[in-house]
């Protein structure tokens, strides 16, 4: 193949892929206007899609039958948070970052940041729970602690965890 059109095409290919990935983000921005932060792994549960994201406890966002995301839930109600986190992480308000979720069987665990902006002090919780609908009597959040921690003595943050199943 001609090196001229092979690089003409390669910057084509980039190009529409940049236009979808735009296409995609304006119209998540029109279906929610809210804006997400860190938007866990996608889960599908009884035909209904959820996600976490960060927010005060960890919002659950679920699909709407319109194809709107909504914040219908919190993991954990500020009077409800884990109980090491002031602890491990004292400048923390009870907004917990980057949260993600993964299914092991029959439970939920779902690990996220506990940290305030600029510093090292932080710590990776994770709880575990039956399902992903919190309508259901089986709703519900057991924290299971912290997993790591980190603060200025660490070569190292502890935060923004991501999973995978392998």
């Amino acid at each position: 193949m001609n090196p001229t059109l092979n690089s003409q095409l390669g910057t084509c290919l980039l190009l529409l892929s940049l236009l979808t990935q735009l296409t995609i983000a304006q119209d998540f921005r029109r279906r929610d206007p809210e804006r997400i932060h860190d938007p866990s792994t996608v889960y599908t549960e009884n035909k209904e899609y959820y996600f976490f994201s960060t927010g005060h406890g960890v919002s659950l966002i679920k699909e709407q039958d319109d194809g709107r995301w909504t914040r219908t839930a919190r993991v954990f109600e500020q009077e409800n948070l884990p109980a090491w986190h002031k602890e491990k992480v004292p400048a923390n308000r009870g907004h917990l970052w980057a949260p993600d979720v993964i299914k092991l069987k029959d439970t939920y665990y779902l690990y996220y940041s506990v940290s305030s902006f600029g510093k090292q002090t932080s710590a990776i919780g994770i709880a575990a729970g039956k399902t992903l609908d919190p309508k259901s009597p089986d709703w519900g959040w057991k924290d299971q602690g912290p997993v790591i921690t980190s603060d200025k003595s660490k070569p190292f943050n502890a935060i923004d965890p991501a999973l995978f199943k392998d």
